[in-house]
């Protein structure tokens, strides 16, 4: 199954991922990278995902989504996945 899993990059997006990959789903990862805490933390979390699974299996995306316009919404290909799992936080 294909999945979405918006705030990719945090504690709970980036476990979460983890545990989807492992159970071989296939995740699109998705966050803004937003400095309220370390973005280097949320890199590091994004590369040790890359690094451990096939690229068919974890895509990563970075972009704000409560910013993007339309179009760009449709780009990310939300529309292509079967479930859409949101731990984005907007404040």
């Amino acid at each position: 199954m294909r999945i979405t899993v918006t705030g990719a990059a945090g504690f709970i997006g980036a476990h979460l991922s983890r545990f989807l990959i492992e159970r071989g789903h296939q995740v699109q990862g998705i966050d803004s990278l937003d400095p309220y805490y370390s973005v280097n933390l949320k890199k590091v979390r994004v590369k040790e995902i890359e690094n451990r699974f096939k690229p068919d299996e974890f895509r990563f995306i970075h972009v704000d989504i409560s910013q993007a316009p339309q179009k760009d919404r449709k780009s990310t290909r939300l529309n292509s996945s079967h479930a859409n799992i949101s731990y984005a936080v907007f404040c």
